[in-house]
């Protein structure tokens, strides 16, 4: 998973700006899904993700093998006003229809 910048407009990633609403920092990254803009915190949280090694010598067990890593939360999971940017969201869409 990429890191973001520590400092502005580092190896290709947006600024680090404040959210409209909330201040806190955050940067913008592309959905792989469907290209689309996604507003992440912008101080990460580890994760630990883990794998199935090979089996333990002698047993029939396999080891489990866990990496550190940082992940980036969605920023609407911890934004007190995420419902303001979706009820926005949807005045412009019904606008854009009328």
């Amino acid at each position: 998973m990429p890191r973001p910048p520590d400092s502005k407009s580092i190896r290709g990633f947006r600024d680090i700006r404040p959210c409209r609403k909330c201040r806190e920092p955050i940067f913008f990254a592309t959905t792989a899904k469907n290209h689309r803009p996604i507003p992440l915190d912008a101080k990460p949280q580890k994760l630990v993700r883990v794998e199935l090694g090979e089996t333990i010598p002698g047993g029939t067990q396999r080891e489990l093998i866990a990496h550190v890593e940082d992940a980036y939360t969605p920023h609407h999971a911890t934004c007190p006003y995420a419902d303001d940017f979706r009820q926005l969201k949807g005045k412009r869409s019904t606008n854009a229809k009328s």
